[in-house]
């Protein structure tokens, strides 16, 4: 995961002038490659700097503080779901003012990633009506509409494409 910084000056000058750094769950650590690259300016007295691209980690923006790089950072590396699902799920939440929160908590809380929505819509059904007492609930299946149930159910959940199908996230 790396994050190209720019020095604006040179930027603003029509000089292409940045570096692509690893990202790191230390905020410091990028400060200082930043001020390395502020440094090595072909702009005199060149001030600031913004991130212009990301590699295989989600788009924050330009002006995103090293902070939250960080935290994010902190965020994919431990997290039990798979680094690709986790940096959808920030995505999804990038938006959100409080998306850390909601980021976090979707992925503590979620059911998990399915090759479809109708799959796991599919597979809920058929528990609750195994919950039922009716046998192996194999004949009332005949009469219940998995398709609808499934476009009534996705109201409740927060569906986002990862590259393996679908994370599958209750709305609270």
């Amino acid at each position: 995961m790396k994050i190209y910084i720019a020095c604006l000056a040179a930027y603003n000058s029509g000089y292409l002038h940045g570096k692509w750094i690893d990202v790191s769950s230390d905020a410091e650590e990028m400060e200082k490659e930043a001020q390395k690259i502020i440094k090595t300016s072909p702009v005199p007295d060149a001030e600031e700097w913004a991130i212009h691209d990301y590699d295989n980690f989600p788009n924050m923006g330009e002006y995103v503080g090293l902070e939250k790089i960080a935290e994010i950072t902190d965020m994919i590396e431990s997290s039990d779901q798979d680094a690709d699902v986790v940096k959808a799920v920030i995505d999804n939440f990038s938006s959100d003012e409080i998306f850390m929160g909601a980021a976090q908590r979707a992925l503590e809380d979620n059911r998990g990633v399915w090759d479809r929505f109708q799959d796991y819509a599919d597979d809920f059904a058929d528990e609750m009506l195994a919950c039922h007492d009716c046998g192996n609930g194999e004949w009332i299946k005949q009469y219940f509409d998995y398709e609808q149930y499934a476009r009534t159910l996705e109201y409740d959940y927060t569906v986002i494409d990862v590259p393996k199908g679908v994370f599958v996230v209750p709305n609270y």
